[in-house]
């Protein structure tokens, strides 16, 4: 990170373990930029934490720009895995935490993006491009004449449509974007540009073309061709899309836990994916990441898609047993037959020798029996297939 900074030239930079320190500081606190900008000035105990001793404006004062640059510089270099995995190592030392037994897990995380139908993604993308055009190209802006000043903000009401309207709307942008990605496609300086790549990305995922001996038509492809990692955001073009879950990232999440909670639970692994990705194919990147660091587990507990034969063997294979529910139909259901009953026909325990709390009639007649929820819980059997029983 000191690479970054002349020794001799510029103004003298801020103390970079300070600045480290901040951004983990506002991440712990959840505070603001000007929340977080004041803590540094003027909250002792945050000044007692990054060891800030000189009550000077240089030592004391930081500017939002220095915030925002820094962690910029953080993420660029990748700086915040070195972080986690400097913390954790150290926590786990601390504490002397047994890792032997964790959990993964993965969160949807929701973008900070507005959700865009089909017609305003292709508007919305084209402007981008449309404006940083005329930023840095602004005659060739200039000569699309008529054609961007339809893409102007003052001009969004024109692609506001009826439903009845959206398919024919919908193929108008979809030319368009076709006529940008020809009309530059051999003008190298405008194809380098990152928001001319997106309208590329976003024709290829939307957009098909039908080439005859007299013509080229674009045709736009049904909702159920576009892919799940196509372009959800031009503002956020790493996002991905579940149909489960929605637009967005989630995020892998694995931690050790006590069954006594005699220690804390410690987080070991935590990577971030766009939405559409599967859980399957996370399971070994986190186990071989903790692997790596020394906190592999020797019992890690997962959902079901996570636990497929192979993953359960090359995990198996690294010293791990995955214990995960299998999917589909369970082979060893709970029936009626594992349960104990008197010659009357009322249940007196569950297969696990348990006895319920109490009986009573349903509304058809039928017996519902309740067990103890707490020691439910806790069953061996919570795998299998649960069972409401009533018997006449």
């Amino acid at each position: 990170m000191f690479y970054l900074y002349d020794e001799f030239k510029g103004r003298r930079a801020k103390e970079l373990y300070a600045m480290l320190g901040l951004i983990l500081l506002q991440q712990m606190e959840d505070c603001t930029d000007q929340d977080a900008i004041e803590n540094f000035a003027l909250n002792i105990k945050w000044q007692y934490a990054l060891n800030i001793t000189d009550a000077s404006d240089f030592a004391s004062y930081v500017s939002p720009r220095t915030l925002w640059a820094m962690r910029d510089i953080v993420a660029r270099l990748g700086l915040a895995d070195s972080l986690f995995e400097n913390i954790t190592g150290a926590l786990t030392k601390l504490f002397a935490l047994d890792t032997s037994r964790q959990r993964l897990d993965s969160v949807h995380i929701f973008s900070n993006m507005a959700h865009l139908g089909r017609i305003r993604l292709f508007v919305r993308t084209i402007r981008k491009f449309l404006i940083n055009l005329k930023r840095h190209h602004a005659d060739l802006y200039q000569a699309l004449g008529e054609f961007a000043v339809r893409y102007e903000e003052k001009n969004d009401g024109r692609f506001a449509v009826k439903p009845s309207e959206s398919a024919r709307t919908l193929q108008e942008v979809g030319d368009d974007c076709f006529h940008l990605v020809e009309r530059f496609k051999a003008h190298k300086a405008v194809g380098d540009m990152a928001s001319y790549k997106l309208l590329v990305r976003l024709f290829g995922e939307q957009c098909v073309l039908e080439k005859t001996d007299t013509s080229t038509a674009v045709v736009i492809k049904p909702n159920k061709d576009v892919s799940s990692d196509s372009l959800q955001n031009p503002s956020d073009p790493d996002a991905g899309y579940c149909g489960h879950k929605g637009k967005g990232y989630q995020m892998q999440v694995q931690e050790t836990y006590s069954p006594d909670k005699s220690q804390p639970n410690l987080l070991t692994h935590v990577k971030v994916e766009a939405a559409h990705e599967s859980d399957s194919n996370s399971l070994m990147p986190a186990i071989e990441d903790t692997v790596r660091r020394n906190l592999a587990p020797k019992e890690l507990l997962a959902d079901s898609l996570y636990g497929s034969d192979e993953n359960v063997t090359r995990a198996k294979e690294l010293g791990v047993e995955v214990i995960s529910p299998t999917m589909g139909t369970q082979s060893q259901a709970i029936s009626l037959a594992n349960f104990a009953f008197t010659d009357a026909d009322e249940i007196t325990t569950c297969p696990e020798g348990q006895r319920p709390l109490r009986v009573k009639t349903g509304k058809g007649g039928g017996k519902i029996v309740h067990f103890d929820k707490n020691t439910c819980d806790l069953c061996p059997r919570q795998s299998d297939r649960s069972l409401r029983a009533s018997a006449p």
